[in-house]
């Protein structure tokens, strides 16, 4: 388990977002991403918490989706987050 603030995730899911949005890529898909973003940015708890808290393979936030979620999962366990749907390795500055 690396450690990973929700600010860190928050910029890889605007990061994905921004790539999305290049690639015209459905505006509802593209929204998702930052909402989401959003969400953990403003969460109090650190994501980092609950995802070890609950041993899940995704979280269930409001305005967060199962793929999403499930990315969010990967980056706080991994360290890093491999879109295969986007083609693009979002990991660690």
């Amino acid at each position: 388990m690396t450690a990973t603030s929700n600010i860190a995730i928050a910029d890889k899911l605007r990061q994905m977002a921004d790539v999305l949005e290049q690639r015209r890529a459905d505006g509802y898909r593209v929204n998702a991403y930052r909402r989401a973003a959003r969400t953990i940015e403003e969460y109090a708890q650190p994501i980092e918490d609950i995802v070890c808290d609950k041993g899940t393979r995704r979280i269930e936030l409001p305005r967060i989706g199962r793929g999403i979620g499930a990315a969010v999962v990967e980056m706080v366990t991994a360290g890093r987050w491999a879109s295969k749907k986007a083609g693009v390795a979002v990991g660690p500055r």
